[in-house]
Protein backbone atom coordinates (compact mmCIF):
# COMPACT_ATOMS: atom_id res chain seq x y z
CA UNK A 1 0.00 0.00 0.00
CA UNK A 2 1.82 3.21 -0.97
CA UNK A 3 2.13 6.08 1.61
CA UNK A 4 0.23 9.40 1.67
CA UNK A 5 2.36 12.11 0.29
CA UNK A 6 3.76 14.20 3.24
CA UNK A 7 6.46 16.72 3.08
CA UNK A 8 9.10 18.33 5.44
CA UNK A 9 8.79 21.61 7.13
CA UNK A 10 11.88 23.46 5.84
CA UNK A 11 10.93 26.52 8.66
CA UNK A 12 10.11 24.09 11.24
CA UNK A 13 10.89 20.53 10.70
CA UNK A 14 7.22 19.40 10.97
CA UNK A 15 5.95 16.65 8.42
CA UNK A 16 3.28 18.15 6.50
CA UNK A 17 0.11 16.35 4.50
CA UNK A 18 0.01 19.43 2.75
CA UNK A 19 2.37 19.59 -0.21
CA UNK A 20 2.03 23.64 -0.80
CA UNK A 21 2.15 24.92 2.99
CA UNK A 22 3.01 23.80 6.09
CA UNK A 23 0.32 22.19 8.88
CA UNK A 24 2.16 23.02 11.94
CA UNK A 25 3.48 27.10 11.10
CA UNK A 26 1.89 27.86 7.86
CA UNK A 27 4.85 28.61 5.88
CA UNK A 28 4.57 28.09 2.34
CA UNK A 29 7.08 25.82 0.48
CA UNK A 30 7.19 27.61 -2.76
CA UNK A 31 10.95 29.18 -3.82
CA UNK A 32 9.47 32.67 -3.73
CA UNK A 33 8.51 32.19 0.18
CA UNK A 34 11.80 30.20 0.94
CA UNK A 35 14.10 33.56 -0.88
CA UNK A 36 11.97 35.53 1.77
CA UNK A 37 12.12 33.62 4.92
CA UNK A 38 16.23 33.35 4.36
CA UNK A 39 16.25 37.45 3.70
CA UNK A 40 14.70 37.48 7.54
CA UNK A 41 17.05 34.33 8.68
CA UNK A 42 19.35 35.87 11.28
CA UNK A 43 21.24 34.98 14.60
CA UNK A 44 18.95 36.20 16.85
CA UNK A 45 16.52 34.31 18.74
CA UNK A 46 13.29 35.08 20.06
CA UNK A 47 12.12 32.18 23.16
CA UNK A 48 8.43 31.25 21.91
CA UNK A 49 7.30 28.20 23.82
CA UNK A 50 4.47 27.42 21.06
CA UNK A 51 7.06 27.60 18.25
CA UNK A 52 10.30 26.33 19.51
CA UNK A 53 11.56 25.38 16.04
CA UNK A 54 11.32 28.75 14.28
CA UNK A 55 14.62 29.67 12.60
CA UNK A 56 16.57 32.85 13.53
CA UNK A 57 16.29 36.50 12.73
CA UNK A 58 17.88 39.22 11.59
CA UNK A 59 18.27 41.98 13.96
CA UNK A 60 16.37 44.26 11.55
CA UNK A 61 13.74 41.89 12.01
CA UNK A 62 14.11 42.21 15.41
CA UNK A 63 13.60 46.26 15.37
CA UNK A 64 10.35 45.92 13.51
CA UNK A 65 9.09 43.63 16.22
CA UNK A 66 10.17 46.49 19.00
CA UNK A 67 7.95 48.42 16.41
CA UNK A 68 5.30 46.60 16.16
CA UNK A 69 4.92 46.00 20.22
CA UNK A 70 5.52 42.19 20.08
CA UNK A 71 9.08 42.27 22.04
CA UNK A 72 9.12 44.52 25.05
CA UNK A 73 11.84 44.60 28.21
CA UNK A 74 11.22 41.91 29.52
CA UNK A 75 11.18 39.33 26.54
CA UNK A 76 13.46 36.44 26.57
CA UNK A 77 16.48 36.83 23.71
CA UNK A 78 19.86 35.56 22.58
CA UNK A 79 21.81 37.51 19.98
CA UNK A 80 25.25 37.44 19.27
CA UNK A 81 25.46 40.93 21.68
CA UNK A 82 24.95 37.96 24.35
CA UNK A 83 26.79 35.43 23.23
CA UNK A 84 23.88 33.24 21.78
CA UNK A 85 22.92 33.24 25.76
CA UNK A 86 19.70 34.09 26.32
CA UNK A 87 18.97 37.09 28.56
CA UNK A 88 16.02 40.01 28.71
CA UNK A 89 15.71 42.21 26.09
CA UNK A 90 16.69 44.89 28.52
CA UNK A 91 19.83 43.50 29.07
CA UNK A 92 20.92 42.50 25.53
CA UNK A 93 23.34 45.15 23.72
CA UNK A 94 21.96 46.94 20.52
CA UNK A 95 18.64 46.22 21.66
CA UNK A 96 18.17 47.68 24.69
CA UNK A 97 18.48 51.04 23.60
CA UNK A 98 15.62 50.58 21.21
CA UNK A 99 13.27 49.64 24.20
CA UNK A 100 14.14 53.19 25.94
CA UNK A 101 17.15 51.55 28.09
CA UNK A 102 20.68 51.34 28.64
CA UNK A 103 21.49 47.72 28.79
CA UNK A 104 24.57 48.47 31.38
CA UNK A 105 23.45 50.92 33.94
CA UNK A 106 19.31 50.87 32.94
CA UNK A 107 19.57 54.42 32.72
CA UNK A 108 17.22 55.93 29.72
CA UNK A 109 18.25 56.09 26.12
CA UNK A 110 17.14 56.83 22.40
CA UNK A 111 16.93 54.52 19.76
CA UNK A 112 19.19 57.49 17.97
CA UNK A 113 21.69 57.15 20.79
CA UNK A 114 25.66 55.91 20.00
CA UNK A 115 26.08 56.10 23.75
CA UNK A 116 24.62 55.94 27.09
CA UNK A 117 24.01 59.54 28.56
CA UNK A 118 24.39 58.12 31.87
CA UNK A 119 27.49 55.32 32.03
CA UNK A 120 29.25 56.56 28.60
CA UNK A 121 28.53 52.75 27.24
CA UNK A 122 28.50 52.21 23.72
CA UNK A 123 25.33 51.31 22.00
CA UNK A 124 26.48 48.43 19.10
CA UNK A 125 24.59 47.69 15.86
CA UNK A 126 25.04 44.53 14.99
CA UNK A 127 23.37 43.85 11.78
CA UNK A 128 26.20 41.23 10.13
CA UNK A 129 23.42 38.16 9.25
CA UNK A 130 26.36 36.05 9.78
CA UNK A 131 28.06 37.02 13.06
CA UNK A 132 26.48 34.75 15.32
CA UNK A 133 28.86 36.55 18.87
CA UNK A 134 30.58 33.54 19.77
CA UNK A 135 33.40 33.65 21.97
CA UNK A 136 36.72 32.07 20.99
CA UNK A 137 36.95 28.33 21.82
CA UNK A 138 39.54 28.32 24.91
CA UNK A 139 40.75 25.11 26.78
CA UNK A 140 39.15 24.63 29.91
CA UNK A 141 40.57 23.47 33.73
CA UNK A 142 39.67 19.46 34.13
CA UNK A 143 39.58 18.94 30.45
CA UNK A 144 42.72 19.74 28.97
CA UNK A 145 46.25 19.86 30.26
CA UNK A 146 48.00 22.99 32.23
CA UNK A 147 50.56 24.01 29.15
CA UNK A 148 47.24 24.11 26.71
CA UNK A 149 45.25 26.13 29.27
CA UNK A 150 47.97 29.15 29.77
CA UNK A 151 49.39 29.43 26.22
CA UNK A 152 46.08 30.78 25.20
CA UNK A 153 45.35 32.86 28.16
CA UNK A 154 45.20 36.58 27.42
CA UNK A 155 43.11 39.73 27.77
CA UNK A 156 39.80 38.87 25.44
CA UNK A 157 38.43 40.88 22.76
CA UNK A 158 35.49 42.78 23.09
CA UNK A 159 32.85 40.91 21.08
CA UNK A 160 29.65 42.78 20.32
CA UNK A 161 28.09 45.11 23.28
CA UNK A 162 30.60 46.90 25.16
CA UNK A 163 28.25 47.12 28.75
CA UNK A 164 27.32 42.87 28.83
CA UNK A 165 28.55 41.69 31.74
CA UNK A 166 29.73 38.81 30.08
CA UNK A 167 31.96 40.85 28.17
CA UNK A 168 33.37 42.78 30.75
CA UNK A 169 34.77 39.89 32.79
CA UNK A 170 36.57 38.63 29.71
CA UNK A 171 37.48 41.10 28.84
CA UNK A 172 39.34 43.11 32.13
CA UNK A 173 40.66 39.42 32.82
CA UNK A 174 44.15 39.63 33.09
CA UNK A 175 46.89 37.71 31.33
CA UNK A 176 48.22 34.17 32.96
CA UNK A 177 51.85 33.63 32.89
CA UNK A 178 52.30 30.23 32.06
CA UNK A 179 55.98 29.40 34.80
CA UNK A 180 53.55 31.05 37.49
CA UNK A 181 50.31 29.22 36.97
CA UNK A 182 52.80 25.32 36.61
CA UNK A 183 54.60 26.74 39.87
CA UNK A 184 51.17 27.53 41.17
CA UNK A 185 49.83 24.02 40.38
CA UNK A 186 53.07 22.31 41.54
CA UNK A 187 52.78 24.12 45.30
CA UNK A 188 48.82 23.19 45.61
CA UNK A 189 49.72 19.10 44.81
CA UNK A 190 52.43 19.50 47.49
CA UNK A 191 50.27 21.38 49.68
CA UNK A 192 47.49 19.36 49.62
CA UNK A 193 48.27 16.43 51.36
CA UNK A 194 50.56 17.92 54.73
CA UNK A 195 47.09 18.96 56.53
CA UNK A 196 46.42 15.68 57.50
CA UNK A 197 49.86 15.58 58.97
CA UNK A 198 49.58 18.68 60.57
CA UNK A 199 46.17 17.65 62.34
CA UNK A 200 48.00 14.31 63.51
CA UNK A 201 51.03 16.28 64.83
CA UNK A 202 48.59 18.69 67.05
CA UNK A 203 46.86 15.94 68.05
CA UNK A 204 49.73 13.89 69.31
CA UNK A 205 50.90 16.81 71.00
CA UNK A 206 48.17 17.90 72.80
CA UNK A 207 47.46 14.14 74.41
CA UNK A 208 51.43 14.74 75.21
CA UNK A 209 50.76 18.10 77.05
CA UNK A 210 47.82 16.49 79.02
CA UNK A 211 49.92 13.36 79.69
CA UNK A 212 52.65 15.50 81.19
CA UNK A 213 49.81 17.38 83.14
CA UNK A 214 47.88 14.74 84.48
CA UNK A 215 51.09 12.67 85.62
CA UNK A 216 52.13 15.49 87.52
CA UNK A 217 48.54 16.01 89.64
CA UNK A 218 48.47 12.31 90.38
CA UNK A 219 50.05 12.40 93.69
CA UNK A 220 48.17 15.43 95.10
CA UNK A 221 45.16 13.79 93.50
CA UNK A 222 45.71 10.10 95.65
CA UNK A 223 46.69 12.10 99.30
CA UNK A 224 43.17 14.05 98.51
CA UNK A 225 41.85 10.83 99.25
CA UNK A 226 43.15 10.62 102.55
CA UNK A 227 40.23 10.86 104.74
CA UNK A 228 40.47 13.45 108.28
CA UNK A 229 39.01 10.91 110.26
CA UNK A 230 42.50 8.36 109.71
CA UNK A 231 44.61 11.58 109.77
CA UNK A 232 42.90 12.90 113.54
CA UNK A 233 43.51 9.60 114.97
CA UNK A 234 46.49 9.23 114.41
CA UNK A 235 47.39 12.35 115.67
CA UNK A 236 45.29 11.96 119.08
CA UNK A 237 47.19 8.45 119.75
CA UNK A 238 50.55 10.50 119.06
CA UNK A 239 49.48 12.58 121.72
CA UNK A 240 48.40 10.24 124.10
CA UNK A 241 51.46 8.00 123.57
CA UNK A 242 53.33 10.89 124.87
CA UNK A 243 51.33 11.43 127.36
CA UNK A 244 52.00 7.88 128.78
CA UNK A 245 55.20 7.97 128.48
CA UNK A 246 56.65 8.93 131.91
CA UNK A 247 59.93 10.63 132.27
CA UNK A 248 63.05 9.67 134.09
CA UNK A 249 62.87 11.09 137.43
CA UNK A 250 58.92 9.96 137.76
CA UNK A 251 60.18 6.81 136.82
CA UNK A 252 62.88 5.99 139.25
CA UNK A 253 61.49 7.79 142.04
CA UNK A 254 64.70 9.63 142.65
CA UNK A 255 64.54 12.25 145.00
CA UNK A 256 65.16 15.99 143.45
CA UNK A 257 66.76 19.04 145.51
CA UNK A 258 65.26 22.19 145.54
CA UNK A 259 67.89 24.16 144.17
CA UNK A 260 66.52 27.46 146.15
CA UNK A 261 66.43 26.05 149.74
CA UNK A 262 68.42 22.93 149.67
CA UNK A 263 66.00 20.62 150.87
CA UNK A 264 65.26 17.42 149.12
CA UNK A 265 62.07 16.34 148.34
CA UNK A 266 60.46 12.82 147.01
CA UNK A 267 58.59 13.37 143.77
CA UNK A 268 56.42 10.46 143.53
CA UNK A 269 55.97 8.65 139.53
CA UNK A 270 53.14 9.28 138.14
CA UNK A 271 50.64 6.14 138.11
CA UNK A 272 51.80 4.30 135.53
CA UNK A 273 49.07 1.53 135.46
CA UNK A 274 46.51 3.63 134.10
CA UNK A 275 48.76 5.15 131.34
CA UNK A 276 49.44 1.70 130.65
CA UNK A 277 45.89 0.54 130.42
CA UNK A 278 45.05 3.73 128.20
CA UNK A 279 48.69 2.40 125.72
CA UNK A 280 47.26 -0.90 125.20
CA UNK A 281 44.71 -0.22 122.96
CA UNK A 282 46.96 2.49 121.42
CA UNK A 283 49.85 0.17 120.23
CA UNK A 284 47.70 -2.47 118.37
CA UNK A 285 45.43 0.38 116.78
CA UNK A 286 48.82 2.24 115.56
CA UNK A 287 50.15 -0.54 114.50
CA UNK A 288 47.05 -1.48 112.15
CA UNK A 289 47.18 2.46 111.00
CA UNK A 290 50.81 1.84 109.88
CA UNK A 291 49.84 -1.53 108.40
CA UNK A 292 47.32 0.27 106.07
CA UNK A 293 49.63 3.34 105.61
CA UNK A 294 52.70 0.87 104.34
CA UNK A 295 50.08 -0.98 102.10
CA UNK A 296 48.69 1.97 100.88
CA UNK A 297 52.05 3.68 100.22
CA UNK A 298 53.03 0.57 98.16
CA UNK A 299 49.62 0.91 96.04
CA UNK A 300 50.33 3.92 95.10
CA UNK A 301 53.69 3.18 93.28
CA UNK A 302 52.43 0.72 91.85
CA UNK A 303 49.45 2.53 90.65
CA UNK A 304 51.98 5.50 89.70
CA UNK A 305 54.19 2.49 88.09
CA UNK A 306 51.63 1.60 85.69
CA UNK A 307 50.47 5.38 84.44
CA UNK A 308 53.76 6.39 83.60
CA UNK A 309 54.73 3.04 81.41
CA UNK A 310 51.46 4.58 79.29
CA UNK A 311 50.49 1.64 76.92
CA UNK A 312 47.10 0.23 77.28
CA UNK A 313 47.66 -2.42 79.31
CA UNK A 314 49.50 -1.18 81.74
CA UNK A 315 46.75 2.01 81.94
CA UNK A 316 43.91 -1.15 81.75
CA UNK A 317 45.80 -2.82 84.73
CA UNK A 318 45.69 0.47 87.02
CA UNK A 319 41.92 1.00 85.86
CA UNK A 320 40.94 -2.23 86.99
CA UNK A 321 43.56 -1.61 89.90
CA UNK A 322 41.58 1.09 90.73
CA UNK A 323 37.76 -0.30 90.43
CA UNK A 324 38.45 -3.13 92.64
CA UNK A 325 40.37 -1.02 95.37
CA UNK A 326 36.62 0.83 95.21
CA UNK A 327 34.72 -2.65 95.76
CA UNK A 328 36.76 -3.93 98.59
CA UNK A 329 35.51 -0.46 100.44
CA UNK A 330 38.17 2.00 99.70
CA UNK A 331 40.94 0.94 101.65
CA UNK A 332 43.52 2.87 100.70
CA UNK A 333 41.44 6.05 100.33
CA UNK A 334 41.28 6.72 96.56
CA UNK A 335 39.60 9.93 95.54
CA UNK A 336 37.40 10.50 92.98
CA UNK A 337 39.20 12.79 90.91
CA UNK A 338 41.77 10.14 90.86
CA UNK A 339 39.94 7.69 89.83
CA UNK A 340 38.16 10.37 86.96
CA UNK A 341 41.72 10.91 86.20
CA UNK A 342 42.80 7.24 85.28
CA UNK A 343 39.45 6.31 83.58
CA UNK A 344 39.89 9.40 81.38
CA UNK A 345 43.53 8.37 80.80
CA UNK A 346 42.57 4.89 79.77
CA UNK A 347 40.12 6.40 77.10
CA UNK A 348 43.15 8.76 75.29
CA UNK A 349 45.53 5.71 75.39
CA UNK A 350 42.57 3.90 73.89
CA UNK A 351 42.14 6.40 71.01
CA UNK A 352 45.64 7.00 70.61
CA UNK A 353 46.25 2.73 70.07
CA UNK A 354 43.24 2.53 67.53
CA UNK A 355 44.89 2.32 63.88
Amino acid sequence: MPRPASALCPYCGEVSRDMTRCSACGGPFDPLSRQATQNAMGPWFVRDPGRPFRPGCSFAELRRGVERGRIGPETIVRGPTTHQFWAPARRAPGLANLLGVCHACGGGATQKDYVCRHCGVAFPSPGDRQHMGLVDSRPLPGRDRAEAIVSVAGPSVRAGGEGWAFNRVLADSPSIDAEGVTLHIGRRRRRSPLWPVAAMVACALVVGVGLGVGIGRLPGLLQDGVTPEASSRGAMAAGEGERAAPTRDQASGVAAEDVGTGVRRSTESAPLRADVGEADALPAERIEESAVAERAGGWNERLVSLLLEDSLGSVATARELVRREGRDGREHAISPRAEGYVDRRFQVVRIRTLP
